[in-house]
């Protein structure tokens, strides 16, 4: 789960981690002081849209498209290497989460598969393969992967592959949308849609977010947002918005036009992929491109209807395309059927 730190705070702490990263030769990209990491190396590519490529140990998957569409899953991994110590706080900087998020690894393929069956173009996928007790890549590297080179590794080549995805996808289409595939146990069923705001901010009115431009581009759809003729608000929770758009298909999401914020609910706002990826304010800071054209969200997916079986993984990953096409075509101009 994501920190519920206020926007303006979080700008200007990932401001601060700019400076003493720009000061300090020690600092690697995620702005944690950690030695340099063990060399890594991933396939040099070309890559082979559909094709699967592995990083080391095969722990890393990724899986080449030719789509601008990115959907990663990092915490749906079942490998327990013996050799890879568990992850324990007391070796992760006091915090270690080790639940997995089951069945997200399938849930990416079949949004794959279903994406290709509406658009002929194959999404990148990026799936983590160890278990979470082992590697957690939504972490900076020292809660991920607690001092471990080999765990290290695999985190670096996590995020070089996320690299090679969005590359790909901007040098083609010249935006991108990147796609964070996680699973909740909350006790309302339904999406949790995270776009890096805080309970607390989504429980704002609509004249109080679009009045305080700090939240639009703490956002993980800043650059969507500043293109966009459609108010902050309403790309969050409009009619438009791409929770009314999964209501439209059959799937319960918050913040939509139907349930618009999580009041008193728990809540998962979005992690570190998503700040490192998309194009918030944090992303400078975690290694990324503020204000670039990736753009994203966490999609925190409830178990029953959504990951549960086959079936219902193909619904969601049908839902998923059709949603996609409308958003990112009406609010970014990015048409998904454009390479077909």
């Amino acid at each position: 789960s994501a920190r519920n730190t206020p926007a303006p705070m979080r700008i200007a702490r990932a401001l601060v981690v700019i400076l003493l990263s720009a000061c300090s030769p020690s600092a690697d990209s995620t702005g944690v002081d950690e030695p340099p990491q063990d060399p890594h190396t991933i396939p040099a590519g070309p890559f082979t849209p559909g094709q699967a490529y592995f990083g080391r140990s095969s722990y890393i998957e990724y899986v080449a498209g030719n789509s601008p569409v990115v959907f990663t899953a990092p915490h749906g991994g079942a490998l327990k290497p013996a050799g890879i110590p568990d992850r324990v706080a007391v070796n992760c900087g006091g915090a270690a989460t080790t639940s997995t998020d089951l069945n997200t690894i399938e849930l990416v393929r079949a949004m794959q598969r279903r994406h290709f069956a509406r658009f002929g173009t194959y999404p990148h996928i990026i799936l983590n393969h160890l278990a979470r007790g082992k590697l957690d890549p939504n972490r900076t590297v020292l809660e991920a992967a607690c001092g471990d080179a080999a765990v290290k590794t695999a985190y670096a080549e996590w995020h070089d592959f996320i690299g090679v995805a969005t590359t790909a996808a901007l040098t083609a289409s010249g935006k991108a949308w990147y796609m964070d595939m996680h699973g909740h146990g909350h006790s309302a069923q339904r999406l949790e849609l995270g776009y890096l705001l805080t309970s607390a901010e989504l429980n704002l009115t609509d004249a109080e977010l679009n009045a305080n431009v700090a939240y639009q581009n703490a956002s993980s759809i800043r650059s969507i947002s500043e293109e966009s003729p459609l108010s902050f608000a309403q790309l969050l929770r409009g009619d438009t918005s791409l929770g009314a758009l999964y209501v439209l298909a059959g799937f319960a999401a918050m913040p939509g036009n139907t349930e618009m914020r999580p009041n008193v609910d728990p809540y998962f706002s979005g992690g570190d992929n998503t700040r490192r990826h998309t194009c918030g304010a944090e992303a400078t800071a975690f290694g990324g491109v503020t204000g670039g054209n990736v753009c994203g969200v966490q999609v925190e997916s409830n178990y029953t209807g959504v990951r549960d079986n086959a079936a219902n993984r193909d619904r969601f990953g049908d839902a998923t395309a059709s949603a996609l096409q409308q958003y990112l075509s009406l609010h970014w101009g990015l048409r998904l059927d454009a390479l077909r």
